[in-house]
């Protein structure tokens, strides 16, 4: 009922999307509080940065071929491994030609890692790995490596699958989000993010 609330309220009082001086336009699926500059944000839940309140595995109101850049940082995990290729797909409709798709999950593999260097310990890894679950969205339904991703990507009708790091100097890499931040376990930090980006 309070998300319900919070979507007609959100309708009357949405932000107006950013315009980029060059004309691109770049999403920011799955947004939550962060408000980047130059992204137009869509979220399932109604804040104020939100420019759109909607689900991120249909973007009918984008053209095909519209859209400069989709960035999405930890949010195809939440989708059923089911459904994620369809996302993906979804998401590559709407890029250009040259497009970029611009992705952070969590590692399946430096979570193993964490795991084995906590002697084995479940609780180490357990909110990166299925989520927080403190609300309905918030469950992780699938895993991704580096491979397993990459394949997708290339399935979806992507190509030039690479990986990426904050800060590189790509658009969408200086996101403060967790494409960068570390899992704090026993006082030492472990990344814990798959960053690939593919083009269109």
């Amino acid at each position: 009922m309070r998300i319900l609330l919070g979507k007609l309220l959100h309708f009357f009082l949405r932000p107006a999307p950013p315009k980029l001086p060059n004309g691109e336009l770049r999403l920011h699926l799955g947004c939550g509080k962060i408000d980047h500059p130059g992204f137009v944000n869509i979220d399932a839940r109604p804040r104020r940065n939100v420019h759109y309140v909607q689900a991120v595995d249909c973007l009918d109101r984008f053209r095909d071929g519209s859209v400069d850049l989709v960035y999405a940082c930890h949010v195809l995990e939440h989708f059923s491994h089911l459904q994620v290729p369809a996302v993906l797909r979804e998401w590559g409709r709407v890029l250009k030609p040259g497009g970029k798709l611009c992705l952070s999950v969590p590692d399946f593999d430096r979570l193993l890692d964490i795991y084995r260097d906590s002697g084995r310990n479940a609780e180490s890894i357990i909110n990166p790995l299925m989520g927080g679950q403190e609300y309905a969205y918030n469950y992780h339904r699938v895993i991704f490596t580096r491979d397993y991703l990459g394949k997708l990507l290339l399935q979806a009708g992507l190509r030039r699958v690479y990986e990426w790091t904050p800060d590189d100097g790509g658009a969408g890499h200086d996101v403060k989000d967790w494409s960068r931040r570390p899992f704090m376990i026993d006082g030492r930090p472990y990344p814990v993010s798959l960053n690939l980006e593919a083009e269109k």
